[in-house]
């Protein structure tokens, strides 16, 4: 006859393994967390903050074509270069202007360079000027288009300084909270407790106005640009205790 025997070591082991089953088992998992939860308020919340900018950033663009690239290129640097200077005689400093997006490339076939029949080469050129006394980005933008820009990207109002204003806008959304907090409180007949928890959404709430992008082509009368206003928003979520 086969005996089994279970020696004391084996049986602590077991003993062990049980004690773990019943402690991780899902009903008894739940019955640590709802011992842990305690009863909470959660809100929502905005606040805004109103500003007159005083900056405009203007995105213009150089486009030149040639036989060659390196005409092409020559004819766009001449423009940019005489943009440039113009735009740092009216006082922009060279910080405040900004190069980019430089491309030259082959244009495929069309009629301008099949007539010719000679290659056609086509360079753009990007600048980004940042007028720091919004009442000139008008006579900048139409100094640009006398110069020889022919490609307007839009322009951007903004603050050079913007943080007071986020400030007042997350005042403004504490504020709120608290108050909605306060009124599902008393509407739930229960005390509200201290702040457990407050979280900032950095998701980007800041409102700009924006003028189109256009194709700059012909010269008109002088330019105005309405700047309006900035609207700073920021949303917190808050987490309030309630006293038992």
């Amino acid at each position: 006859m086969t005996v089994s025997r279970i020696f004391p070591r084996n049986a602590e082991m077991i003993a062990a393994c049980a004690a773990f089953l019943c402690v991780t088992s899902p009903l008894a998992l739940h019955a640590q967390n709802v011992n842990k939860t305690e009863p909470v308020i959660v809100v929502q919340a905005s606040g805004d903050e109103q500003a007159k900018p005083d900056i405009a950033i203007i995105n213009l663009a150089v486009e030149t074509e040639g036989e060659t690239a390196d005409s092409a290129l020559n004819a766009n640097n001449g423009t940019m270069n005489k943009v440039l200077d113009a735009f740092k005689k009216d006082g922009i400093e060279n910080a405040d202007l900004m190069t980019s997006g430089l491309s030259i490339y082959r244009v495929e076939e069309n009629e301008k360079n099949k007539k010719a029949n000679t290659p056609l080469y086509r360079v753009s050129n990007s600048l980004s000027v940042r007028v720091r006394d919004i009442n000139k980005a008008g006579k900048i933008f139409d100094e640009a288009m006398k110069l020889g820009v022919n490609s307007v990207n839009g322009i951007t109002f903004t603050n050079a300084d913007t943080k007071p204003y986020l400030i007042n806008a997350r005042k403004k959304a504490v504020a709120e909270a608290i108050a909605k907090a306060k009124t599902l409180a008393e509407s739930a007949n229960v005390k509200l407790g201290n702040v457990i928890t407050i979280a900032e959404d950095n998701s980007g709430n800041m409102m700009m106005p924006r003028l189109m992008s256009a194709s700059a082509t012909a010269y008109r009368n002088e330019t105005n640009f309405s700047s309006g206003e900035l609207d700073y928003k920021v949303n917190v979520t808050m987490t309030f205790a309630i006293e038992q």
